[in-house]
């Protein structure tokens, strides 16, 4: 087996679909080696625009470019790729929608830090998840208030439609950067005062554990992949229309008795979740 990247390619109904490469011993591609992938790419039908989203990524992958890192500018991946400046842009594109690279004006593209991920075959606290990893984290509260539940909501939590609930929407960064925007309920009869408590400062699970002597046995999420609104956008810093993850979450306490409901919006940019099969 030779030392350099080796390209597995695979023939179905006339198709030349690259399915992955595999890493060198070097983990480098030489000069004449790209070439020679490249010619193999152009002789795909596969648009040539994500072939080239592709060899970008696999070049980041690399470290060829390092996060925080420039790559290099149009101009030079076009005469590189011998391509048009068109077919790059859409490269680049598809790229910046993923979150790999991110694009400042007037200064160039930049390879984006890794996204955050945290592990589903566990009960987490994204706060100490978060702190685990060495990042900062701030809670900013953006609105507090005690209400009646509505009907969705009572069913959510398991109670009456007219109890007493807190509603807390809130925004969490991460090194500065804002990450996700979350809205919890919590029954009323459960956290008495809870709008009183300092939860700017405190991580709302250790609230409910020491404060109140909930135990938190287990917890419920689904993900849905939605677009980011006008103010979800401009709450988070994006621009509108980028990619998200909806996080439904109910925590249990004994007894299947429901403490929390919350839904929140996550950038799919800079965030993902994955679970381990065995």
């Amino acid at each position: 087996m030779t030392n350099f990247k080796n390209m597995l390619l695979y023939k179905h109904k006339e198709n030349i679909i690259i399915i992955c490469f595999f890493a060198a011993v070097t983990g480098v591609y030489d000069k004449k080696e790209r070439l020679m992938v490249r010619k193999v790419l152009e002789e795909s039908k596969i648009p040539l625009y994500h072939q080239i989203k592709e060899d970008l990524r696999a070049r980041i992958e690399e470290g060829e470019w390092l996060p925080g890192k420039l790559i290099p500018p149009e101009k030079e991946l076009c005469a590189e790729y011998k391509v048009s400046k068109i077919t790059v842009l859409e490269a680049i594109k598809g790229l910046v929608r993923e979150g790999l690279i991110k694009r400042k004006q007037g200064k160039g593209t930049f390879v984006a830090e890794p996204k955050l991920e945290q592990s589903l075959n566990r009960f987490y606290s994204f706060t100490e998840s978060i702190r685990q990893k060495g990042f900062e984290l701030e809670r900013r509260i953006l609105g507090v208030q005690n209400m009646e539940a509505d009907k969705h909501t009572a069913k959510h939590l398991g109670i009456k439609k007219g109890e007493k609930i807190t509603e807390i929407v809130r925004l969490r960064l991460v090194n500065g950067e804002p990450l996700y925007l979350e809205t919890i309920i919590i029954p009323v009869k459960l956290c008495p005062n809870l709008h009183l408590k300092d939860i700017g400062s405190k991580s709302l699970n250790d609230i409910l554990r020491n404060e109140y002597k909930i135990s938190l046995i287990k917890a419920k999420e689904c993900f849905e992949p939605i677009i980011i609104d006008d103010y979800e956008a401009q709450i988070l810093g994006v621009k509108n229309g980028v990619p998200a993850l909806l996080l439904e979450h109910t925590t249990y306490t004994t007894k299947n008795q429901v403490v929390l409901f919350s839904n929140g919006i996550i950038r799919g940019d800079r965030c993902r979740y994955y679970t381990e099969l065995e």
